[in-house]
C-alpha cells in the first residue's frame, strides 16, 4: 500500500508518499487550480492500492469530495 500525506492550502497542497516497507517518494507541490497534477502524482503508483491523509481544515471537504 502506498499511504500519501496532503498539507492542504487555500491555494496549494503538498504531497509526499511512503511505501509500507518505508521508502519516501518525492514530493509535489500543486496548486488548487491545477488539480490534475493531483491524478499525475496518484497515477504513478499504478494500481498499488492507495490510502489519503490529510488535516481536517475548513479547505479539506472539496478535497474529500474529489478523492471519494
Amino acid at each position: 500500500m502506498i499511504h500519501v500525506g496532503m498539507d492542504l492550502h487555500p491555494k496549494s497542497s503538498y504531497l509526499r508518499a511512503i511505501t509500507d516497507e518505508g521508502e519516501l517518494i518525492n514530493g509535489r507541490r500543486i496548486n488548487q487550480n491545477d488539480i490534475h497534477k493531483l491524478w499525475d502524482y496518484l497515477d504513478q503508483f499504478g494500481q498499488e492500492e492507495k490510502r489519503v491523509v490529510f488535516e481536517a481544515t475548513s479547505n479539506a471537504r472539496w478535497m474529500y469530495r474529489l478523492l471519494k
